[in-house]
């Protein structure tokens, strides 16, 4: 495991040693629940069994999905990058795999916007406001596309929800189209909010920066984020199919995006467990058999975020150990 990640995880360690033991515990249980849960309803040999007998044309273009997702997240890191300084895109691609992988460990969806500013500095220099300026910018669209897309499909959804249901993806749906909205305001009042936001936010924002992005840039970035998400139909496609269970393409985008979304709240490590949980209990509420839906969503959670963190590791090592022999 490279240093870089050591270190932060050291640093998280600390952080809970001191202040945060109650918070912790509370989240490593929310994840073992939503473990157990998982266990309970999913015949672990039918998922093994199943991703092996895909066939060669669904997984060939399951491996570009996974490929297209990371291709056009670390293109729009890229983008923003080269607005503070000239650098190879091979780096990048090795900054975006260190930060992936360590926002799988930080308990929270926005952990990257904290972790990757410290990369940038270390890799290419770049001051931490500058860097928080470049990850929050990314965060930030991807926060409006999700939240676009959660929206549609609780639209979609909701006469299917229960009053359970309903409260949980509202409340996530609403957090990330308020995402763009408190950017906004930030970017307008920044001296007003300052006074308000927690001690880390705020060594980022009593600093000034010197990065400026372009019209053009944004653009970019923002065709570069949807072609991120144009990623998930295709592949939730080709996996409910596999299982014989078809929805409209509408639900084939929103669908997961919905399910997903209670990853924002600081619940879980990652959202590993509760992402599960949460789209098969989804699934189910659509009218999907339980030994059905669970296999479907732990399908599309092995495809879209454990094989793209395996590899992200194995790229952050790699760059890890290249860069301590050069």
């Amino acid at each position: 495991m490279p240093r870089q990640i050591l270190r932060l995880v050291q640093e998280f360690v600390e952080q809970v040693q001191s202040q945060k033991y109650v918070t912790t515990i509370l989240k490593l249980l929310i994840t073992s629940l939503a473990i157990l849960y998982l266990i309970r309803i999913i015949p672990v040999t039918s998922v093994i069994s199943h991703l092996s007998g895909l066939g060669r044309i669904t997984a060939f273009i399951l491996v570009l999905a996974i490929i297209g997702q990371k291709l056009f997240s670390t293109l729009s890191l890229y983008t923003l990058v080269r607005e503070a300084t000239d650098t190879r895109f091979l780096t990048i691609i090795e900054i975006d795999a260190i930060g992936y992988v360590t926002n799988s460990v930080i308990p929270t969806k926005a952990g990257a916007v904290l972790s990757v500013p410290t990369l940038l500095r270390q890799y290419l220099g770049i001051s931490l406001i500058d860097g928080g300026r470049i990850k929050a910018t990314q965060f930030v669209y991807s926060a409006t596309y999700q939240g676009i897309f959660a929206v549609m499909g609780l639209a979609l959804t909701i006469s299917s929800l229960d009053s359970k249901l309903l409260p949980i993806y509202s409340g996530s749906s609403a957090l990330y189209i308020s995402l763009p909205i408190l950017a906004i305001v930030a970017s307008r009042w920044r001296s007003s909010i300052v006074p308000y936001l927690p001690k880390i936010l705020t060594r980022y924002s009593s600093r000034s920066g010197q990065i400026k992005f372009s019209k053009k840039t944004l653009v970019i970035v923002s065709i570069f984020t949807l072609g991120y998400f144009t990623m998930v139909p295709i592949r939730f496609y080709l996996i409910s199919n596999s299982y014989s269970i078809h929805f409209t393409w509408i639900g084939y985008l929103t669908i997961p995006m919905l399910a997903y979304s209670v990853t924002i709240y600081p619940i879980s490590f990652g959202g590993i467990g509760v992402a599960e949980a949460s789209g098969t209990m989804l699934l189910i509420a659509l009218g999907v058999p339980p030994e059905i839906a669970a296999p479907i969503i732990v399908t599309d959670r092995i495809v879209s975020a454990y094989i793209p963190l395996t590899l992200s590791g194995v790229i952050a090592a790699i760059g890890s150990i290249r860069s301590e022999v050069n």
